[in-house]
């Protein structure tokens, strides 16, 4: 599990490394310039992969409760797909 939450941390930290250099490249450059931008980068990804799993651990009960394993399956991949999405525009995309 641990290899999939820096993988999923490592995502959400280069979709905000492109974010910042092409819609706020002063930032970036004042990131990058003092040494700070690789620290930011960690905590952005930290935060998105936490609030990811939250979101998903709130649809767990109602995944768990579907009786047919197939559809239990489709339910966890469309709240994981979820989670990441609001993750993405929740802490990624913002300032």
């Amino acid at each position: 599990m641990m290899r999939e939450a820096m993988r999923i941390e490592s995502k959400f930290a280069s979709r905000r490394k492109g974010y910042l250099a092409q819609s706020h490249p002063a930032l970036y450059a004042e990131l990058e310039k003092t040494g700070q931008l690789n620290q930011h980068l960690d905590e952005i990804g930290r935060q998105a992969r936490q609030m990811m799993e939250r979101i998903f651990e709130e649809k767990k009960p109602e995944i768990e409760a579907l009786k047919d394993a197939e559809e239990r399956e489709i339910k966890e991949t469309q709240a994981w797909l979820m989670a990441e999405e609001i993750a993405l525009h929740e802490v990624v995309l913002t300032l």
